[in-house]
């Protein structure tokens, strides 16, 4: 969001820009105390770590095993929520921001933010947009298979982004919510659980639109889709 990044400030309104700058100002001091906690829980966890792996075979009495646990216990709370409290203040902040903006930039400075934020919402693995654009492009279709994947990658589309916004959802409950001195409550369960869920369900879209293009694309055009293999099922001309 500051200065260096020209890509996101490319095409954006003045005022936006304007908007970006101020927010960017306060940002660093509003943030400050949840990232040194964060980073000093982190810090405290890696010596942890160290500590349980280094432990003499001396030091294995059931006492010091009980004491490292409830040890280690304590730390990794800390991470957690320390880690929640920094996600929580980057999504105040930048929801503050995107009231700020006109709206015909809240789009693209949303999408710069939960691409940080939450990379493993986005990562290149989970999205077959290339695969459908590639098959888009193939000079050697029909006009009904044009239509076929057309219609296919408009339906996609929106089955994908609904998958990908309930992740950043349930990210965002996830900062939000409290656990106390508990290492896991049933709601954490229940929201890893979810998580896990829409991954397994944005797998089961992609594989769906694979099987898709390999009915609708003949062996030959196949090949023109990078990732996409050739099946049984793929027809012999059309």
């Amino acid at each position: 969001m500051s200065d260096l990044s020209e890509e996101l400030h490319e095409g954006l309104s003045n005022e936006t820009i304007s908007a970006i700058r101020n927010s960017m100002q306060k940002y660093h001091g509003d943030i400050a105390h949840e990232h040194e906690t964060f980073m000093q829980s982190q810090t405290e966890m890696t010596r942890m770590q160290d500590a349980m792996w280094f432990m003499d075979e001396s030091d294995s009495s059931i006492d010091m095993a009980q004491t490292m646990q409830r040890r280690w216990a304590d730390t990794f709370t800390a991470v957690r929520n320390a880690k929640r409290s920094l996600m929580l203040a980057n999504q105040e902040v930048m929801d503050t921001l995107l009231k700020a903006i006109p709206e015909s930039d809240f789009w693209k400075v949303r999408m710069e933010f939960v691409k940080k934020a939450y990379p493993d919402v986005f990562a290149k693995s989970s999205d077959v947009t290339t695969m459908l654009a590639a098959a888009v492009a193939i000079q050697s279709l029909s006009l009904e298979q044009e239509k076929q994947i057309e219609t296919l990658a408009s339906w996609y589309k929106n089955e994908y982004w609904n998958l990908c916004e309930s992740m950043i959802e349930n990210h965002k409950s996830n900062a939000s919510a409290t656990s106390g001195e508990k290492m896991v409550t049933k709601e954490d369960m229940y929201r890893q659980l979810k998580l896990e869920t829409l991954r397994f369900d944005r797998n089961e879209l992609n594989d769906r639109v694979r099987m898709r293009l390999r009915m609708t694309l003949n062996e030959d055009q196949i090949k023109n889709v990078p990732g996409l293999r050739p099946t049984v099922t793929a027809r012999a001309g059309n």
